[in-house]
């Protein structure tokens, strides 16, 4: 089961849950945003302490009121195998909540409370494979920057928590509005 058994899993409860968003009649604003970061660990378990790995995350957006968006989305990330620690593998799938402030045309500030579904595999230095699964509350601010009508850049500081581990994130994030 490893492996390709959980991202098609992670696949297909991510496209399930986009269906009713994007087969909606709404006048809503939508859009699709990609990020890449860079992901601090702290735990009480030996494994995780002090472990970063780079995660990337892709997730869908749907306004549901004048300032609020759902978002839902896919995250995953590896340590690159990095020689001084164990080889770290994380997906997650998460649901967001985000209240957006508009500063003026150009610049915005946001808010996002979520939850999140993780797996995380490691490969210790034994060759031995530890992996665990849970759920986690997030926490995120950021800041973004319209380019044009339809395309936005910007920056998120993210805090993870779980019953397993802590996650402190920064992300860039490029963002493609649909009208």
């Amino acid at each position: 089961m490893g492996r390709p058994f959980l991202r098609n899993t992670f696949s297909f409860l991510l496209v399930s849950s986009l269906l009713p968003f994007i087969s909606s009649t709404s006048y809503a604003a939508n859009y699709v945003e990609g990020s890449f970061g860079i992901a601090w660990l702290a735990s009480d378990n030996s494994e995780l302490d002090s472990n970063t790995y780079s995660p990337y995350r892709i997730h869908y957006g749907h306004q549901i009121s004048h300032s609020r968006f759902l978002e839902t989305g896919y995250l995953g990330g590896d340590n690159y195998e990095d020689e001084s620690k164990d080889d770290l593998e994380m997906d997650m799938i998460y649901i967001k909540l985000k209240h957006f402030y508009k500063i003026n045309d150009s610049y915005a500030i946001y808010a996002k409370v979520g939850a999140g579904a993780y797996r995380y595999d490691i490969e210790n230095e034994d060759k031995s494979i530890s992996k665990k699964n849970g759920l986690g509350l997030s926490l995120s601010v950021g800041y973004e920057f319209t380019l044009e009508n339809d395309i936005s850049v910007g920056f998120e500081y993210e805090h993870f928590n779980t019953a397993r581990f802590r996650s402190n994130t920064l992300n860039g994030n490029v963002k493609y509005h649909f009208m």
